[in-house]
């Protein structure tokens, strides 16, 4: 289970580092208001548009699961609140609480208090024998002869959905838990209502669903399985619910695999993705995220790494070096299970939007460009952090502005295009989209208002073609559910409620004959 440190942790990196448009907390070269000399632009490839999925946990607003336990995680009632189960219960190799001594409350949490979407509607439970459920007053329960029935209730009832389960033995083993959709089938895996939301895309990253910010290194016997009591662990999602997505959505699936897993960890996946995948489908694969952003534990990993093994080497060179290295052995294993169908792969090298320097030093290294297909960026476009000055209406100055933003990051793009074209790569995006988001206490309700002011539809759309006109090539936004960069706020929200999203759609509508025609 996720812990309150890691929780924190993700918060941390959540609200410090999503944004870019030149804005990345970046070590290697430029200023945050630099502005490239634009380059030309070349023809634009046919342009694809992905998704990014929202992250697996409690205090989303995205319910991607039919069975909700999946998006759940187990604390423990004591003196002082609920705590982490670590140390005070044991729990079985898939997360299943074991040997509870009675007394012993444990706190299923299926959706934090922090807003007031809640998965409505009635569920079909099952539960291992020896325990008494309550549920939290948004919801009720009935009891039946082989589990209970959980009807969540509808606003204005408010509050976090909870279960509290103690057990009515000395001792039980919360062996089985689980709370399917009345509304979805016996072998439904997903959410009716999110695969209607991300029918749309062509492309599904699961960045966040597989964790690497959280988790670098990795073994194949710790990897979370569809068997695990949740999906919310730091090990990531399993690998068979993503080709299952991918596959049910008719995607693509972009993977980032942890930056120091053992071999077996990419070899088991990579022939688990080469054997379930759907033959008309590609693997994006990826190695970490954002290795050369200072902010993420990865890239500390990997400046350390480079320095020891490249001694005398600057930070930034150190980490390039270094994350090379990394690539080149992750693809060769990769490249080893998928021999013979080279076509069914995306090899990623992702980069700082507007970088020179780390793609041209990691690509040169000891041929690593030789283990790459496409170099990925991450095109984000929005205010600089520290406008508008006190005194102006910040939501109104950030609207007024969207085509100097635009601007901006479209001229950082076209130089990444044009070192992707030095190299004999494609240019595509890894995460993409509008960053009105400010961490500014000043500024931020204003931000996050003009993130979901209708206005940002047209802005939104401008920016997509430009994008279309001037860089082509696959677009994957961020992200699909969030308070700040999400396309939408929760599961299910009306496009008329959500421009972004809307926009999004719309676009690919607009686009359909270049998405038809894209490779």
């Amino acid at each position: 289970m996720t812990t309150a440190k890691s929780h924190r942790l993700w918060l941390k990196v959540l609200l410090v580092t999503l944004a870019t448009g030149g804005l990345y907390w970046d070590f290697s070269e430029g200023g945050a208001g630099e502005v490239p000399a634009r380059t030309s632009s070349a023809s634009a490839a046919p342009t694809r548009v992905g998704m990014n999925l929202g992250a697996l946990n409690y205090w989303s607003q995205e319910f991607p699961f039919a069975d909700i336990i999946d998006n759940a995680e187990i604390k423990v009632a004591g003196e002082g609140g609920w705590k982490n189960p670590e140390g005070l219960i044991s729990r079985n190799a898939g997360g299943y609480p074991v040997g509870v001594p009675a007394g012993t409350k444990l706190i299923v949490i299926i959706k934090s208090g922090g807003g007031d979407i809640l998965p409505v509607g009635r569920y079909k439970c099952t539960i291992s024998p020896g325990w008494d459920v309550r549920p939290s007053r948004v919801a009720r329960v009935r009891s039946t002869s082989r589990g209970f029935d959980l009807e969540i209730l509808p606003p204005p009832v408010k509050g976090g959905l909870y279960l509290t389960l103690t057990p009515s033995g000395q001792q039980a083993d919360l062996s089985e838990l689980s709370c399917r959709s009345a509304a979805v089938g016996p072998n439904d895996i997903f959410n009716p209502a999110f695969l209607a939301d991300n029918k749309h895309f062509s492309v599904i990253r699961f960045m966040d669903w597989m964790k690497p910010n959280l988790k670098q290194r990795m073994k194949w016997s710790e990897r979370t399985t569809p068997a695990s009591f949740s999906q919310t662990s730091q090990e990531g999602a399993a690998v068979e619910y993503m080709v299952a997505l991918a596959n049910q959505l008719k995607a693509d699936p972009w993977f980032t695999l942890p930056l120091e897993a053992d071999d077996e960890y990419y070899r088991e996946f990579a022939t688990y993705v080469r054997d379930h995948l759907d033959p008309g489908r590609k693997a994006y694969v990826e190695v970490s995220n954002e290795v050369w952003n200072a902010v993420f534990e990865q890239t500390k990993m990997a400046i350390a790494e480079g320095k020891r093994l490249y001694p005398g080497k600057a930070d930034w060179e150190a980490n390039s070096l270094y994350y090379a290295d990394r690539i080149r052995a992750v693809m060769a294993i990769w490249g080893a299970v998928f021999k013979g169908q080279p076509g069914r792969i995306v090899r990623v090298y992702a980069t700082q939007l507007g970088s020179r320097r780390h793609p041209t030093t990691a690509l040169s290294h000891k041929d690593t460009v030789k283990f790459v297909d496409a170099m990925a960026i991450a095109p984000y476009f929005g205010p600089p952090r520290g406008i508008p000055r006190p005194g102006v209406d910040a939501t109104e100055y950030v609207l007024s502005h969207g085509d100097e933003f635009i601007d901006h990051t479209i001229g950082k793009a076209l130089v990444s295009k044009e070192v992707a074209k030095s190299f004999g790569l494609s240019l595509i995006t890894y995460e993409g989209g509008p960053d009105y988001v400010s961490f500014n206490r000043r500024l931020m309700a204003d931000f996050a208002k003009a993130e979901h002011d209708p206005r940002m539809y047209d802005i939104y759309m401008k920016f997509l073609r430009r994008w279309r006109n001037e860089i082509g090539g696959l677009y994957v936004a961020f992200d699909s559910v969030n308070q700040r960069y999400g396309h939408m706020l929760y599961t299910g929200q009306p496009l008329s409620e959500a421009p972004k999203m809307r926009a999004l759609v719309d676009f690919i509508k607009e686009s359909k004959t270049g998405q038809a025609n894209a490779g």
